[in-house]
């Protein structure tokens, strides 16, 4: 699995859920909050919880933050946080930096400072994002229940040239391939025998446990 080292900057209920979502899928998180309530309540759920004002420049250097792969700004309640947070994590190298944003005006800014991404919490799934930015084969993310989930995927290197019955995907990784999309082509419930491309799209149907397993595997 390629862990990947993530630090999230604000506990409200967007950054808490992406936090403990992506600490579940095997990464390591940091998370900070000015809260100490917040950071009290959610010590035990990610990696590391810090108290600390991002307002403050030296609250995000003191955590080594060039050392992340990953920085999710999700203050965006606070302007003037959000913004020296995400100018923070520019000026320190961290190459992917997603800020949550209020309005498009708040995005626009946060992208000339830096962002690589904004999202909108009335528009992005904070379990969504954690899917995404973290596992390069996950394309889209949809919760259905508390059991299952239905996510859209690159195949996985390996199962490139051979069909669905001789990669065994169902039966190896509890995964059901349920759609195939290939260019503008879409193939409902595929044949077993129907070949895996290099631009195939996968949706699959499987349990959260079977999803969880599945990123944690090498694209190899």
């Amino acid at each position: 699995m390629n862990t990947k080292q993530i630090i999230v900057i604000g506990a409200g209920r967007f950054g808490a859920s992406f936090a403990k979502e992506a600490e579940l899928l095997g990464h390591q998180v940091v998370l900070i909050d000015i809260n100490k309530d917040r950071i009290d309540s959610l010590a035990d759920e990610v990696t590391h919880a810090v108290v600390g004002d991002v307002r403050i420049e030296e609250s995000l250097d003191s955590l080594g933050i060039s050392n992340f792969d990953i920085a999710v700004v999700a203050i965006a309640s606070d302007y003037q946080a959000s913004v020296m947070a995400t100018i923070v994590c520019k000026e320190m190298g961290i190459s992917t930096i997603v800020a949550k944003a209020r309005d498009e005006l708040h995005a626009k800014v946060l992208k000339k400072i830096g962002a690589t991404k904004t999202v909108f919490p009335e528009r992005d799934s904070a379990l969504r994002l954690a899917h995404s930015i973290t596992n390069r084969n996950i394309m889209d993310f949809i919760t259905l229940s508390d059991e299952y989930d239905l996510v859209e995927v690159l195949p996985l290197q390996k199962w490139i040239g051979r069909s669905i019955i001789e990669n065994d995907i169902q039966k190896k990784y509890g995964l059901n391939i349920i759609a195939i999309k290939e260019g503008d082509d879409v193939i409902l419930n595929p044949e077993r025998d129907h070949m895996i491309k290099a631009n195939s799209i996968l949706t699959i149907l499987a349990h959260k446990k079977n999803i969880q397993k599945f990123e944690q595997i090498e694209n190899a």
